[in-house]
């Protein structure tokens, strides 16, 4: 999982296209929003560890 809070999508999509080509990976996933720390992000966090339990880096 890959927060990037200062990029937008067509920003982010255009560095990883680079990064790792244009085959998809259904183990990547990234956000370019987050809740705050103090308003809900570590739930949000929590919530996908659930959702994705084999996550191996946030």
């Amino acid at each position: 999982m890959y927060l990037a809070l200062e990029d937008d999508y067509a920003r982010i999509q255009k560095r990883l296209s680079r990064m790792f080509g244009m085959e998809s990976t259904q183990n990547f996933h990234f956000a370019t929003k987050s809740k705050a720390l103090n308003e809900g992000l570590e739930e949000q966090l929590t919530n996908f560890m659930k959702e994705h339990p084999d996550t191996k880096l946030l």
